[in-house]
């Protein structure tokens, strides 16, 4: 039966129904308006009619909550690829009419820098905000035959479930997750460090190491027949990944809204 199922996955083209929870998308947005500098913090305020980071993070889910009345924009949240694949293609994996986060990151990027109409500019700048989380979320950059994950059934932390709810809620949920321990000088040196790394390269670039998470091991994806037990090790594993992933998307944000709001 398990084989059976996974075979009618092959020709399902729906895609997944959700990209991180509103938490996760929250946290990526808070984190990019601590990055953001002030003119791009004015700008967007301006833009969106808010005062607070908080109103800006609480923004970040609009692009879910148009997917059903929008479907064209659901495959924007996702990049799928060959089984086969080590690198991005996007001459063959983000092809019209479905297009992929890649783009649509960019092309929205362009318009939110360009003189487009308000209304233009302020959707772009609530897609791209969500879509720089989406683009993190290992499970979106996968394969389109198991439907990214979804029809991988698993069971975790004793809940039947799928492995790309795992990764877009239930990992971030669970009680008493891992904490690396810095102390706050140590918390700051790190994340200096890391907004120096983290905000080179391009999407493209970002999206192909998202692939690599998606690939590692420890992410249970990639070979996984279904029907796999996961517990508290892999809570260990895989949460700090988690959160890196949405502290990436931050700060890669910021940079590219600081950026956006610098053109003329």
């Amino acid at each position: 039966m398990r084989a059976f199922i996974l075979g009618v996955c092959v020709f399902v083209t729906a895609f997944p129904a959700q990209s991180w929870d509103g938490a996760g998308h929250r946290k990526a947005c808070q984190k990019a308006w601590r990055e953001m500098s002030e003119a791009a913090r004015a700008g967007a305020s301006q833009l969106l009619e808010i005062t607070t980071a908080d109103d800006f993070a609480n923004l970040c889910t609009w692009a879910d909550d148009i997917a059903e009345r929008r479907p064209e924009t659901k495959a924007w949240h996702l990049l799928s690829i060959p089984k086969d694949a080590r690198a991005i293609d996007l001459a063959r994996d983000c092809t019209a009419p479905q297009s992929c986060v890649v783009e649509q990151i960019g092309r929205n990027a362009n318009i939110l820098a360009s003189a487009a109409p308000k209304a233009a500019r302020v959707e772009a700048l609530k897609m791209v905000a969500h879509l720089m989380a989406d683009l993190h979320q290992p499970l979106h950059i996968a394969f389109a035959a198991d439907r990214h994950g979804e029809g991988i059934p698993i069971t975790f932390l004793g809940r039947e479930t799928n492995l790309h709810e795992l990764w877009d809620k239930l990992l971030l949920d669970v009680p008493d997750p891992p904490s690396r321990g810095y102390t706050p000088f140590l918390q700051d040196m790190t994340d200096k460090y890391n907004r120096e790394r983290w905000s080179v390269g391009t999407v493209r670039d970002w999206a192909q190491e998202t692939m690599w998470v998606m690939r590692a091991p420890p992410t249970g994806y990639v070979g996984n027949p279904g029907g796999l037990v996961f517990d508290e090790l892999y809570v260990k594993q895989n949460y700090l990944v988690a959160t890196d992933q949405l502290d990436k998307a931050g700060v890669r944000l910021g940079s590219l809204l600081n950026k956006a709001f610098l053109a003329p």
